[in-house]
């Protein structure tokens, strides 16, 4: 069973995830903090990470950064509602891919199979 942490600070978004997630099989963390993820990363065993890059989010710019040059390679799906954000830059920046918010549940599932 693939392991995912979701990097959310919004409870019903990540609650609203998770219960999805799980009910298709899949372990779920729940991270609110990014200054946190690289040392969950280091400490479980994460096959994925779903990150959201906030409204005012700069922090997660250079937490993609950080997890690219990790030595352990996670795939991480980026979620946004900043809609001048494109998807070239998130793959730039090492993600695999990004996805508008609001999102239909299918849509993410269906992302989250290609990688895990």
């Amino acid at each position: 069973m693939a392991t995912i942490l979701i990097v959310e600070n919004e409870p019903k978004i990540a609650e609203f995830i998770v219960k999805g997630l799980r009910r298709d099989g899949y372990e779920c963390l729940i991270e609110e903090n990014q200054t946190n993820v690289l040392d969950r990363v280091i400490s479980d065993n994460i096959d994925l990470i779903l990150l959201d890059l906030g409204k005012l989010d700069t922090n997660a710019v250079a937490l993609l950064n950080q997890l690219r040059e990790t030595v352990v390679q996670i795939p991480v799906i980026v979620m946004t509602v900043r809609q001048e954000i494109e998807r070239a830059q998130i793959i730039e920046l090492g993600a695999k891919e990004l996805i508008k918010k609001p999102f239909r549940f299918k849509e993410l599932l269906m992302q989250i199979h290609r990688y895990v």
